[in-house]
């Protein structure tokens, strides 16, 4: 006689061959039906909160430090209208390690300016059109000034700013 769990089992999954009795392993009991109850039970419970509740193994959890506070708390100040996954971006731009050095409100436009330019803009199209740097800049300076007005954003890109 096989044990619930096997037989809950084969309930859902057809099976190759049948299971045999005390086949399910050491953690559920084949001796009485109460036993197999309580252990599938808790079995259940255990797999089901690991595995609804744990991080994906492939991205890690974001680290939750001051910096990133301080830089979460001004971009909602400084931009209160941007999408989620513009939000998400500017942050993990702004607390990159290349920035570490500079003050959060520093990273923190200059991450935003770098988001809007990259993604919101032609940039990368007058790039390789074989624009420079700072021609591209120029001329998506407008397009990048009407992103920050949607968003809510009262600062703007000066077009002739060399570091925007």
């Amino acid at each position: 006689m096989r044990c619930s769990f096997a037989r809950l089992l084969a309930s859902f999954v057809e099976l190759p061959h049948p299971i045999p009795a005390g086949a399910c392993g050491e953690r559920f009991s084949c001796i009485s039906p109460a036993n197999d109850a309580r252990y599938y039970r808790s079995a259940y419970i255990g797999a089901m909160s690991t595995a609804r509740y744990s991080a994906p193994p492939d991205k890690p959890k974001r680290p939750n430090t001051k910096r990133r506070r301080e830089i979460a708390k001004q971009l909602r100040v400084l931009a209160p209208r941007m999408p989620l996954a513009d939000f998400l971006a500017v942050e993990e731009g702004a607390a990159a390690g290349h920035l570490r050095h500079l003050p959060p409100a520093i990273a923190l436009w200059q991450a935003l300016a770098s988001r809007v330019r990259h993604a919101h803009t032609d940039y990368e199209a007058l790039l390789d059109d074989g624009y420079d740097r700072d021609a591209a800049r120029f001329f998506v300076a407008d397009a990048m000034n009407d992103v920050l007005a949607d968003w809510g954003c009262h600062r703007r890109i000066d077009a002739n700013e060399p570091e925007a």
